[in-house]
């Protein structure tokens, strides 16, 4: 049969039967490694003999639960409760008889503290434990304070160890955090440097596919502080700088008043903003100006910001010249002719005049400062010089505007006559060919 372990509870002591084993040195083993005194077993020259049996041993073998012969009185161990006893047995003791079968069988008494090393027993010599298997679990748990079973020093590093992995991350999670903060601030008041046309460059690009374009439109959108650097043209309220952007700032004061501004504090201007948003369409919305300095010296905490265009500026400014040259544009400073004089001259002729940019009625005029002008030809679609007349309508700077002379109007219209020359003192009309504005010279093709 095979080998088995019985286990029963005895007030502070465990009642541990071993079965089935053929070999008395296995219990000997055993009763040394519990730390057992061996005694004889009931019913031989040493022992006493039991009549009844305790339904752990059969055939009548020792092991029974009732009083033995002779005097009836088995002695106890001091200190010991009515659950210790077992007849035959002191806490602390065992004893193993053969059974007819062959086999032998163990009994021992074991104090409870020393539970922590029957399941030990257990696990070396891989003995089954048939009944009583919780008293080793319920060992923690024991009226006296016996050591703590075999597992409770296991699990002691398994909990530190999760407790130093908790604290580990805690720390990650804090050192994430503070880095978050860290560059959540470095953001918000930090500005990045950049010209006002890759701003605007950047709000015009196609909108890239996955989160780690998102990550970079979003890292791209914090604060920017950009130099009005190298400016063409400085209006009241438009500027064009060298990288061909074409804004307006409205709200924040004349513009022109920065130049001396710049010169008495050596620094050049810079506008303090946010970034534009994307706008692949090319429709930019108004951007607020967070301020505009100069250095330390603050021009404004107002205004904001329209595009206008991307310009792109020629390198060199057009010839002209006082008198009539093939090759050059013709200046002239004087339109009031009438029908008799010799206005018709002009008609052809590649011609330099100088003046502001209006809106007449659904057409484009240069008025000169005598109050002469020219009617401006309509152009075509990709001129540089477009986007510039277009954002300039109306406005108080005066341009030098070379442009060929197409055709002289009539002094007097009998079919409109408030078309007539003698009227609107419109002289003719013509295409612009080239713009010229302080440092800024646009031009197209003839």
């Amino acid at each position: 049969m095979n080998q088995e372990i019985l286990l029963e509870r005895r007030g502070n002591a465990i009642h541990l039967v071993y079965r089935h084993f053929r070999d008395p040195l296995a219990a000997y083993m055993l009763g040394h490694q519990l730390e057992l005194t061996e005694v004889a077993p009931p019913g031989t020259d040493g022992g006493k003999e039991l009549p009844e049996t305790n339904g752990h041993a059969t055939n009548g073998q020792p092991g029974g639960s009732g009083q033995g012969a002779g005097d009836g009185h088995h002695p106890r161990s001091e200190g010991s409760s009515d659950g210790d006893f077992i007849p035959g047995l002191h806490c602390g003791e065992y004893y193993q008889a053969p059974l007819e079968t062959g086999d032998n069988e163990l009994h021992a008494l074991v104090p409870l503290s020393r539970v922590t090393e029957v399941e030990q027993a257990v696990r070396t010599w891989h003995v089954p434990v048939v009944e009583g298997a919780d008293l080793l679990s319920e060992a923690g748990t024991a009226e006296t304070h016996a050591p703590a079973p075999e597992v409770v020093p296991e699990a002691v590093p398994a909990r530190s160890m999760a407790r130093i992995g908790g604290a580990i991350l805690l720390v990650l999670s804090l050192l994430a955090l503070a880095g978050a903060l860290v560059f959540l601030g470095w953001r918000t008041l930090s500005r990045e440097e950049i010209t006002m046309a890759s701003c605007m460059a950047r709000a015009t690009e196609a909108p890239a596919e996955g989160t780690g374009a998102a990550l970079r439109r979003w890292a791209l959108a914090r604060p920017v502080s950009i130099p009005l650097r190298q400016v063409l043209f400085l209006g009241e309220t438009k500027l064009v700088l060298a990288d061909g952007s074409f804004v307006a700032i409205e709200g924040a004061g004349d513009l022109r008043t920065l130049l001396p501004l710049a010169k008495a504090e050596n620094q050049e201007p810079v506008i303090e903003t946010a970034a534009w948003p994307p706008s692949p369409a090319g429709e930019f919305p108004v951007l607020r100006v967070d301020r505009i300095r100069c250095g330390q010296a603050i021009f404004s905490r107002a205004g904001t910001i329209r595009p206008l265009a991307v310009l792109t500026p020629a390198m060199h400014r057009p010839d002209r010249s006082p008198k009539r040259q093939p090759e050059s544009f013709w200046l002239v400073n004087d339109l009031r002719y009438d029908d008799s004089r010799r206005l018709a001259r002009l008609a052809g002729q590649r011609i330099s005049v100088s003046g502001r940019v209006t809106i007449e009625g659904q057409e484009r005029v240069l008025r000169l400062g005598d109050g002469t002008g020219v009617r401006l030809a309509p152009l075509p679609a990709g001129s540089r010089v477009e986007p510039f007349l277009s954002g300039l309508a109306n406005d108080n700077p005066e341009l030098q505007v070379d442009l060929v002379f197409e055709r002289v109007l009539p002094w007097r219209n009998a079919a409109h006559p408030t078309e007539s020359r003698q009227q609107t003192q419109i002289a003719g009309v013509g295409r612009v060919i080239s713009v010229s504005v302080e440092s800024l010279v646009l031009a197209d093709a003839d």
